[in-house]
């Protein structure tokens, strides 16, 4: 696990959803229910902040300026008054998307997954709800265990928003140049969380030196399968 060294604050706690330091965090939270012209305006205030301070765009924010608007480009802004805590956005064509949702609702902070294909699925979450956010280690778990739920029928489909999307697209391709890609096909970022791209980025690393293993093993064993059947 991306953790085994200590490098990462599993125990850091924001103090709140709804307080924010600047424009590209207010982008980020609310990126997936501002208007069109709310969001653009909110990109102008990125832009500004970040070409104040160090004179250029930083890599991150250009990259947090993309993804908002590939969401923007297939994808309605949504109603209600939910903020972002966790995005994960994947490089495809569809600009395919899931989103941790926060709500302030009845004294207490409620949970949901949303993405781009709610006729489909709807997802069930752990925690429901809290009184304080999460912890980084409690987002991780969430975004980990959260159940993808048919609309049909009410079977759990899939679980986990990041591997087993990577595994269902590994065992689709099956080669080694498909599976490269998919070492940087999916991006978790967060307004709030820091450290929770870095640990996406490195367990999908893991995740994908783990599955090339996997392959090179069942080539080596097809190898000697056709070895024993050859005259």
């Amino acid at each position: 696990m991306p953790n085994a060294s200590g490098t990462f604050n599993l125990e850091f706690r924001p103090k709140s959803y709804w307080v924010y330091a600047n424009a590209r965090q207010q982008l980020k939270a609310g990126q997936t229910r501002v208007d069109d012209g709310e969001l653009l305006d909110l990109c102008d205030e990125v832009v500004a902040e970040e070409e104040s301070g160090s004179g250029e765009m930083s890599v991150r924010a250009e990259l947090d300026l993309l993804t908002a608007f590939l969401g923007r480009l297939n994808h309605p802004a949504r109603e209600g008054d939910a903020v972002e805590i966790a995005h994960i956005h994947m490089f495809n064509p569809w600009c395919d998307f899931s989103s941790v949702l926060a709500e302030w609702r009845d004294g207490r902070i409620h949970y949901q997954v949303v993405d781009n294909y709610p006729q489909y699925w709807s997802y069930r979450c752990t925690p429901e709800s809290s009184e304080r956010p999460l912890t980084l280690g409690e987002l991780i778990e969430l975004i980990d265990t959260a159940e993808q739920v048919s609309a049909d029928s009410d079977n759990v489909e899939s679980r986990g928003l990041v591997f087993d999307v990577l595994d269902r697209n590994a065992e689709e391709s099956g080669c080694r140049e498909d599976l490269k890609e998919l070492r940087s096909f999916i991006r978790v970022t967060s307004p709030f969380y820091d450290e929770l791209e870095v640990w996406y980025a490195i367990a999908c690393d893991e995740w994908y030196v783990s599955r090339l293993a996997e392959l090179e093993h069942d080539e080596s064993y097809d190898d000697e399968d056709e070895e024993e059947v050859t005259p």
